[in-house]
């Protein structure tokens, strides 16, 4: 099920109807844009800031209507992501039962506590605790082959992206993994252990990638379409590592306007 995108959610919560923008726009007029949001949410006595903030962590799917407590949100999240896990991706690959579940769980929990996870042997290993090098082997080749990660992609439980834009269902084994939403984050990982960097990452790839293709370029966080670099942080953030680079900006969080290549976060959202 595909989530809910900020604008969509501010709809449906607070029954405020705003613009849906283009990538293109936002690039060239985000400041225009924002400012019409934010008037438009002053003239309600509410602050986009803490609506995306609120987003993030449990507005992802409309069953936030159905569970206003965050806890109980997370929870029915948690229980569908185990039961993509333990029920559908086993009927499809019986030869995951057992250890290779429970180990899928942990890769899942530590993609989530990541910013991003890089498919890496020595890596793996040291996360899974296999001492045999291989059993090691036959669980790794199962987590990172095409089939299983494609269905776990199809299953909107993770987001794997490429150097070349190429589909995971190819041959190619993907560049970075990360979850499908920010709310899963939180759905399977320790607060304390959450990571801001993955969640904003997280949440500006699901925000894209119904409509566009994002890479993982050699300098920067994403490349969209092939022409469009970004990089993602907070409100410190600064052009050292794509300076001088073209058609390049930064989405910052913790900002309600930018100015210029410096754009909101939370306007890709709309």
């Amino acid at each position: 099920m595909t989530g809910l995108s900020l604008r969509e959610f501010i709809e449906l919560k607070y029954h405020i109807e705003l613009p849906v923008i283009d990538i293109e726009s936002i690039l060239t007029d985000h400041e225009k844009h924002s400012l019409e949001i934010t008037q438009k949410l002053d003239s309600e006595h509410l602050k986009i800031l803490p609506i995306f903030q609120e987003y993030l962590r449990h507005g992802y799917f409309p069953y936030f209507l159905e569970h206003p407590d965050e806890g109980t949100y997370l929870r029915t999240l948690e229980q569908g992501l185990h039961t993509t896990i333990e029920s559908d991706l086993l009927s499809i690959y019986p030869k995951l039962a057992g250890v290779s579940i429970k180990k899928l769980k942990m890769l899942l929990s530590t993609i989530a506590r990541s910013a991003p996870f890089t498919p890496d042997m020595k890596r793996l290993k040291q996360i899974i605790e296999v001492g045999d090098e291989p059993k090691f082997c036959a669980i790794y080749a199962q987590f990172i082959s095409s089939a299983v990660l494609s269905y776990l992609e199809d299953g909107k439980v993770i987001t794997c992206l490429s150097k070349k834009n190429k589909s995971i269902k190819g041959l190619e084994k993907p560049e970075k993994i990360y979850l499908n939403n920010p709310n899963q984050s939180l759905a399977i990982c320790d607060k304390e252990k959450l990571n801001s960097g993955t969640i904003r990452q997280i949440f500006f790839i699901c925000m894209h990638q119904e409509e566009h293709m994002i890479s993982i370029p050699p300098k920067g966080d994403f490349l969209v379409d092939d022409k469009h670099l970004f990089e993602i942080g907070g409100n410190g953030k600064t052009f050292k590592q794509i300076k001088d680079i073209p058609d390049s900006y930064l989405a910052l969080d913790n900002i309600e306007h930018g100015i210029s290549a410096k754009i909101p976060l939370w306007i890709f959202g709309f």
